[in-house]
């Protein structure tokens, strides 16, 4: 009998990702930074979401297989991987809109698919909400 061997990159080429973090709703040209338990995500970019299909076009993935991890990162015009294990269940986001920092401890068992938004009472002050979802969010 042969068996699977599952490897990280595997992972990656099927999109079998543990969790992915999207940007979506009601951003309008404010200055975001996004670190993942210490690691810098996105630094100082200005975002503005669709209005029709409530996204930014910016979102992360992280897949993790054994002691490997790596983040594919996706702005509007570009994608990136990047070799980051982070050794933890316990991930935190930080996120910084407009100067204002908002901290957040995903609680996976809710989702793995995760959108932050700016559509809150006070978001004009860059108060940012999170929502979970089971399934997948399609942005296209």
């Amino acid at each position: 009998m042969i068996g699977c061997k599952t490897t990280l990159q595997e992972k990656v080429s099927k999109n079998k990702n543990d969790f992915s973090i999207s940007l979506g709703s009601c951003f309008k040209n404010d200055e975001i930074s996004i670190e993942l338990n210490g690691a810098k995500i996105f630094q100082n970019e200005i975002i503005t979401s669709d209005k029709i299909i409530g996204s930014t076009g910016y979102y992360f993935s992280y897949f993790e297989y054994k002691n490997e991890g790596k983040i594919i990162i996706q702005t509007k015009d570009k994608r990136k991987q990047v070799t980051q294990y982070l050794n933890s269940k316990d991930y935190k986001v930080k996120i910084t809109i407009n100067g204002y920092e908002n901290y957040f401890l995903l609680e996976l068992s809710k989702g793995r698919n995760i959108m932050i938004e700016k559509c809150t009472e006070n978001g004009h002050l860059g108060i940012a909400q999170i929502n979970y979802y089971r399934g997948i969010i399609d942005l296209d």
